[in-house]
């Protein structure tokens, strides 16, 4: 795996058992981007929270207050680019799944 050659053995073997474990990484991803899809989501009987949601806590930030309208496009483009990083880094951690060889076939002898 030329492409992770900053991990050393021990830890590509520990990233492949993460993989390997189907519930354990689907869980570890659902933690990681979950403030990013459902943060602000409106809920029956909550009250709404704009600042719970992660664009629109950026956007109003005070240092965006007096911004021309170019700035948050920009912003927003580079908060959907961070994103698009994360689901791209659990996406190359699949490449440590272990690809099992096909079983030969058995040769039948007594014919």
């Amino acid at each position: 795996m030329e492409e992770f050659y900053y991990l050393n053995d021990i830890e590509k073997e520990e990233v492949e058992k993460f993989v390997e474990n189907k519930t354990q990484f689907e869980a570890v991803q659902k933690v990681v981007l979950h403030s990013v899809y459902f943060q602000g989501k409106l809920s029956e009987g909550q009250p709404s929270d704009s600042g719970n949601n992660i664009f629109m806590a950026q956007l109003t930030q005070p240092i965006m207050e007096n911004a021309p309208i170019e700035e948050y496009g920009h912003f927003t483009k580079a908060l959907v680019n961070g994103i698009r990083l994360v689901e791209t880094g659990f996406t190359k951690l699949g490449k440590f799944k272990v690809v099992e060889p096909e079983p030969k076939p058995k040769v039948n002898r007594g014919k």
